[in-house]
């Protein structure tokens, strides 16, 4: 649906209301299933304190096989799910011949959106409810095929591994996306969908956006840094972060966000592959992401790291609001990297040199080697951490700007602060470590707020079931069998921004009590 949603100013996100969006009941009857769907959504809905404005939706497949159904019973149906679990191809090829091998099928897609109370005034239902439907054949012959990695939905699971469309040849899972969504079953009732929420001026069409450049000033360049593994980028974006008040973004921390929201947190695809594919068919797919990101960042320096492909440094410096630009390509010698590399213990580093030179080759066959050649000379780190900072103040002459030092994470525990801010900050005082929902809300109860909830523990599983954010590392705990959280590059500058715009306004109220206090003991 994301993609078929991508020309409008629409965002897609799983409702998971601790693993389960809404029930749906094992029912023959389409609009009693639809309303009993509804109406356990909506309840789940509620209690996710969503604002009421906004809208959700869910989505119904069924298929008609002509020969296994009449008018009165559709086979499978809406059982389509269940069927598929209890059903090989043998079985349903021999009952296809069994019955004159008419292979003609239908599969049918309902989409109910949730009427929110600002468009209730132009429906008497809690609900608008939307069908598309696509007429193909049973395949004759069962395909091998892998699921796609950047569109599961075309899949080699559900009945998308035998139905052809009509005009096509092979099933619908394996076919590439461009010709897929000619004949996504989806496509005519999201249509419909998107349409009425434009006719109601409730989304527009992103060409019809006038998009404003926000950026306030740069007092400094924005660095893009690019280069192998283990080069420095990272080292010297978290040096300007630290010392010179620059907001460090990490480009491979919205790889992983749109891997997230595509496969979740316990797949078996790899996210190098993913990424290498993704970057084939939309080489702006993280760019154009950062690019709207970096709207709501207008008061601080940029430093972006972690670009393997040319075609996303061009994007920044072509769409992005930044008019002062420096790419760096950070390099240093393979061996040393290497070494870095086993320093590290990174959970995916790797085991021997041969290994590593895996690692550098996918990179560079990513475009890493494209992106060198647009800068001058490398950026060379083969030295002490010092003697690099050292080098690069002399060609740039970055003035520190820190107002407040947050590395000790010593701070005054807050009144008020948003969910979101408070286990932002309650990750970065345990940066290194991987913590559980429970852990996340015993520190914001011990060490972030003053106040304490006892559903604290359930508001935060909620923030991370709702939707996958760009701030963390997520992974699952095989002990424990739950997901952990670690705060990622990313999240740490967006946990230094609001620590530090905090302690910025505290200093400033306290330096007027000051200065009206002074003021009253001169009239006194």
């Amino acid at each position: 649906m994301e993609y078929l949603c991508r020309e409008y100013n629409i965002r897609i996100v799983g409702q998971k209301n601790y693993g389960i969006g809404y029930i749906e009941p094992r029912i023959y009857d389409r609009e009693q299933l639809l309303r009993e769907s509804y109406e356990d959504a909506l309840v789940r809905w509620k209690k996710s304190k969503a604002s009421k404005d906004k809208i959700f939706i869910f989505e119904d497949t069924s298929v008609v096989i002509d020969a296994l159904s009449t008018d009165n019973n559709e086979v499978p149906g809406l059982d389509i799910k269940y069927w598929m679990k209890e059903t090989t191809f043998e079985v349903l090829d021999a009952l296809l011949k069994e019955h004159g091998n008419n292979r003609k099928c239908t599969v049918r897609s309902d989409i109910i959106m949730h009427i929110p109370e600002a468009l209730k005034k132009n429906y008497d239902n809690d609900y608008y409810q939307f069908t598309g439907k696509v007429a193909g054949t049973i395949t004759t012959e069962e395909h091998n095929f892998n699921t796609n990695s950047i569109y599961p939905w075309l899949d080699n699971k559900t009945f998308n591994k035998w139905f052809v469309p009509d005009n096509c040849i092979f099933p619908l899972g394996m076919l590439n996306i461009e010709t897929a969504n000619k004949y996504d079953f989806r496509k005519k009732a999201l249509t419909e969908m998107i349409d009425l929420l434009v006719s109601l001026n409730v989304v527009v069409n992103k060409s019809d956006i006038i998009q404003k450049n926000q950026r306030i000033i740069t007092f400094e360049p924005t660095f893009i840094l690019c280069g192998p593994t283990c080069a420095g980028k990272s080292t010297l974006a978290q040096y300007l972060s630290d010392y010179h008040n620059y907001f460090h973004v990490e480009a491979s921390d919205f790889m992983w966000l749109k891997f997230y929201e595509r496969h979740g947190v316990d797949s078996g695809i790899k996210i190098g592959n993913f990424a290498k594919e993704m970057l084939n068919i939309n080489p702006s797919i993280v760019t154009e992401q950062l690019v709207e990101y970096f709207k709501n960042i207008t008061d601080q320096n940029i430093v972006i790291s972690g670009f393997r492909n040319p075609n996303e440094v061009d994007y920044m410096i072509n769409k992005s609001q930044f008019t002062n630009i420096e790419l760096l390509y950070i390099n240093a010698d393979v061996q040393i990297r290497y070494k870095r590399e086993l320093d590290r213990n990174r959970s995916d580093a790797v085991n021997d040199f041969s290994g590593f030179q895996e690692k550098d080759k996918l990179q560079h066959g990513l475009g890493l080697s494209d992106i060198r050649s647009k800068v001058k000379q490398d950026t060379m780190n083969e030295d002490t951490k010092e003697n690099f900072y050292e080098n690069f103040n002399k060609i740039y002459a970055i003035q520190p700007s820190v107002p407040i030092n947050l590395n000790n994470k010593k701070f005054e525990k807050f009144d008020e602060l948003s969910l979101e801010k408070a286990i932002i900050i309650a990750l970065f005082l345990y940066e290194d470590e991987f913590l559980t929902t429970t852990d996340i809300a015993k520190v914001i109860d011990a060490e972030v707020l003053n106040h304490t909830y006892a559903n604290r523990k359930n508001n935060v599983s909620r923030y991370f079931n709702f939707k996958y954010h760009p701030y963390y590392d997520i992974k699952i705990d095989k002990n424990k069998n739950v997901k952990v959280y670690r705060i990622n590059f990313t999240g740490k500058s967006m946990a230094k921004r609001i620590l530090t715009l905090i302690m910025l306004i505290k200093s400033k109220k306290s330096t007027e009590k000051q200065k009206n206090s002074k003021q009253d003991n001169t009239l006194l």
